[in-house]
């Protein structure tokens, strides 16, 4: 007779030191895989140290007793990894989700990111106009203001340099009054 534990999945071997129990609940396991309390790996009944009983192998084969008892243990493990395949399908659907709603998320971040990245090369490119116009205005205004110098420096002194004052700021050949700057 040839039966597994369904939760290591070794042979029971009847020379072995590693005896078989069976749990209130009826499922056959060895010692060693369900010590002190604990609940059924086949169908999670809780049981304690006191549900379990030793069993006994005897090495006579009975082939029906066998193979109903192989077909038990197939079902019971086609029961236990049908179980444990519906709670994995579940988290990883439930994973699959959060994954969605992560990527989600970080794609709203990223559209975000993305405006602002534009807003500020706009704005970029707006400040480089007025700064390319400021620096056109200051060269201007050094150019007038050189050029401005050099008609000065150039300008007769003397008596002629007080009709240059009347007539630059006079009204109508006048002269102002005032501190007697040119304009």
């Amino acid at each position: 007779m040839h039966v597994v534990c369904p939760a290591c999945f070794n042979v029971f071997d009847p020379d072995s030191d590693e005896h078989p129990v069976r749990v209130d609940c009826g499922h056959v396991y060895h010692e060693g895989c369900v010590k002190g309390e604990g609940n059924c790996l086949m169908c999670y009944e809780t049981y304690t140290e006191d549900d379990r009983s030793r069993l006994v192998l005897e090495t006579n084969d009975i082939d029906e007793e066998d193979a109903a008892i192989r077909e038990g243990v197939k079902k019971s493990l086609e029961l236990h990894t049908s179980a444990l395949g519906e709670d994995r399908l579940a988290a990883l659907r439930a994973e699959v989700v959060a994954l969605r709603q992560e990527r989600s998320a970080r794609t709203a971040g990223l559209d975000m990111t993305d405006s602002i990245i534009e807003m500020n090369r706009k704005h970029n490119q707006s400040m480089t106009t007025q700064l390319a116009r400021i620096k056109k205005d200051t060269q201007e205004t050094r150019e007038r203001r050189l050029s401005l110098e050099e008609a000065l420096k150039s300008a007769p002194t003397g008596s002629n340099n007080v009709g240059i004052e009347q007539g630059v700021g006079s009204n109508e050949g006048g002269h102002t009054e005032g501190s007697g700057v040119t304009r």
